[in-house]
C-alpha cells in the first residue's frame, strides 16, 4: 500500500506535528508499505519517504504562482499514485486534499489536530477570525465549521488526538471510521536525563512553538509584562512571522526579563527546560500540544489557557488550565514557593513517569500500526 501523510506547515524541530512523524517514520521503515511525507515549508513543498532525506518537489513561495499552492499539490498527489492520503494539517490543506484525492479516486484520513471545542461557531476566537478572515461574522463562523465537516465527510477514516475530540466530533458529524492516537514522547529521544534542580540558578518560565497568530505569542508576552516584578525569566523559543511584533512589544514596554529567541534548536530548548519552573501554553486550536508532553517529560508545571488533554489540566493533577492572565501571577508566586520543597519536585517525577508511561513509543507504534491494518482494508 502507498500512502501519502501531509503536514502543513513544517517547523523543523519545534513543530509538533513533523516530530510525531519523524517518530512515525522510523516505525514505518520496517513495515511492508511505501509511505511518504509531504509538507510545506517555506513556500517550498518537500516529499521524502519514510527513513530517507527530504527531496524538494518545486519552489511555490515566488510570484504569481505561488497563490496556487492546490494546483502544485494536486500535481505531487496525482504523480505518486498513493492508495490513500492522510492530511495532519490544519482544515484548508485537508479541505483540497481530500477533495483532490477523491477526484483521482484515493482514499483519505484525516488526522484531526484541532481542538475541537474551540471552533465551534459560538467559540472560535475573535482574534483568530480577524486574522483569517478578516471579520467576526457569524455567517462565516458558520462557514468555517461546515467546512470542517466537509473535510470529515469526505474522509474514509478520522484519527482524533483525544478522546474530548473523539466525543466533540460524534455529537456534530456522521464518521465513517475513526480511531484515537495521542501523540508520543519518549526519554530517549528527547534526550531526558533526571533534572538536577541545584544547577536552576534563574528560575523561567517558558513558551515554546511557532510565532504565529495560531499559537498566540502575544498573550505570553502580556503575562511577561504583567509579572515583569517577579523574580523569574520569562522566555519564548520558536520562529515564524510574529517575532519582529514580539521584539517591538518588547522594546516598547522595556521588558528586559522577556527573552525572545528566534530559533529551533532542540538542544537548546531541552536546556531551557532544564531551568524551568513553569511552562505556558496559549496556543488557540491545538489538541494536543506537544509542548506540553515535553514540559511533563522535564518535570515542569504546566499552565494552559485553552488546550487541555483529556481534561489533565482542569482536573489540577497535571498542573492548570488558567483562562485569563491576571489569574496566573498568583500560580507562578505558589510554584516558585514550591519548588523548594522535596516533596513537591517529587510529585513532578511521578507525573514524568506517568506520561512516559501513557503515551510511549511502544503504544504509539501500535496505534500506528493497528490504525495502517484498518487502513488496508478500507483501501
Amino acid at each position: 500500500m502507498k500512502i501519502a501523510f501531509l503536514i502543513f506547515p513544517f517547523d523543523l524541530q519545534t513543530g509538533g506535528a513533523e516530530k510525531q512523524m519523524q517518530i512515525a517514520s522510523k516505525l514505518f521503515q520496517n513495515l511492508d508499505h511505501e509511505i511518504n511525507f509531504i509538507y510545506k515549508w517555506d513556500g517550498n513543498f518537500i516529499t521524502r519517504q519514510a527513513g530517507t532525506t527530504p527531496q524538494r518537489i518545486m519552489n511555490s513561495s515566488r510570484g504569481f504562482f505561488s497563490k496556487f499552492w492546490p494546483l502544485t499539490l494536486f500535481k505531487e498527489i496525482k504523480k505518486g499514485k498513493y492508495d490513500l492520503v492522510i492530511s495532519r494539517t490544519g482544515m484548508v490543506v485537508p479541505f483540497f486534499s481530500n477533495l483532490l484525492s477523491n477526484v483521482l479516486g484515493y482514499k483519505t484520513v484525516y488526522w484531526c489536530s484541532s481542538n475541537l471545542e474551540l471552533i465551534q461557531p459560538k467559540r472560535i476566537p475573535r482574534s483568530l477570525l480577524l486574522y483569517r478572515y478578516r471579520t467576526n461574522n457569524p455567517i462565516i463562523k458558520y462557514s468555517f465549521w461546515k467546512l470542517f465537516g466537509l473535510v470529515i465527510k469526505m474522509s474514509s477514516m478520522v484519527i482524533f488526538q483525544t478522546t474530548e475530540q473523539k466525543n466533540i466530533g460524534f455529537r456534530n458529524f456522521s464518521i465513517n471510521s475513526h480511531m484515537v492516537i495521542p501523540n508520543s514522547i519518549s526519554a530517549e529521544e528527547f534526550n531526558y536525563q533526571r533534572r538536577d534542580y541545584s544547577k536552576i540558578k534563574e528560575k523561567r518560565i517558558i513558551w515554546i512553538g511557532r510565532f504565529s497568530i495560531v499559537k498566540n505569542p502575544q498573550k505570553f508576552a502580556e503575562i511577561a509584562k504583567l509579572n515583569s516584578d517577579l523574580d523569574v525569566i520569562f522566555t519564548m523559543i520558536g520562529s515564524g512571522e510574529q517575532y519582529n511584533n514580539l521584539i517591538k512589544f518588547k522594546k516598547l514596554n522595556n521588558l528586559e526579563r522577556l527573552e525572545i529567541l528566534n530559533e529551533e534548536d532542540r538542544e537548546n530548548v531541552i536546556k531551557l527546560l532544564e531551568t524551568s519552573i513553569c511552562s505556558i501554553n496559549t496556543s488557540y486550536i491545538e489538541g494536543f500540544p506537544n509542548t506540553i508532553l515535553e514540559s511533563w517529560l522535564y518535570n515542569v508545571f504546566v499552565i494552559s489557557m485553552r488546550a487541555d488533554i483529556d481534561n489533565k489540566l482542569e482536573s489540577g493533577d497535571f498542573g492548570l488550565l488558567i483562562k485569563h492572565n491576571h489569574l496566573i501571577r498568583n500560580t507562578i508566586q505558589k510554584i516558585l514557593h514550591d519548588m523548594e520543597n522535596t516533596d513537591y519536585r517529587s510529585k513532578l517525577e511521578v507525573i514524568s513517569q506517568k506520561i512516559l508511561d501513557e503515551y510511549s513509543i511502544i503504544k504509539y507504534g501500535t496505534n500506528l500500526t493497528k490504525m495502517l491494518n484498518q487502513l488496508s482494508s478500507i483501501a
